[in-house]
């Protein structure tokens, strides 16, 4: 399981659904882990309106209605990526160094982060979010 924060303003609704345990695609890509269902489970959720935001190693991201067909694709970034406007931060690994241990096809989670956001988030603005 993988600890973090969640963006400030990332509606509840986005935040649990990073709760339900998913995997990491197949096919690898080289900047960042993929989650392999989270296209189905994103799709009509409150997405956040704009991305852009810089998105440095252990961000956890989503694709935007602006990215086509790639809408609801989740992904940890394993590096410093330049910012994109199709893309919107969700929120931030506590230790971005831990995400590279994450194996294609393997079981991702982000319930610990979650779980732990429900009480901060109401005081700090933000929330957590995890992946394993």
């Amino acid at each position: 399981m993988l600890d973090g924060t969640a963006a400030a303003g990332v509606h509840r609704a986005v935040i649990e659904a990073l709760t339900v345990p998913d995997r990491n695609r197949s096919d690898a890509a080289e900047a960042m882990i993929r989650l392999e269902h989270s296209r189905e489970r994103f799709a009509g959720l409150p997405l956040p309106e704009v991305g852009g935001q810089p998105r440095p190693a252990g961000s956890v991201t989503v694709q935007l209605a602006s990215a086509g067909r790639y809408c609801g694709d989740v992904a940890i970034a394993l590096r410093d990526l330049p910012a994109d406007s199709r893309v919107a931060v969700l929120g931030f690994l506590s230790s971005p160094d831990c995400a590279p241990g994450v194996r294609p096809s393997r079981p991702c989670s982000s319930e610990g982060l979650i779980t732990r956001c429900r009480s901060s988030a109401r005081r700090a603005g933000g929330a957590s979010v995890t992946s394993a």
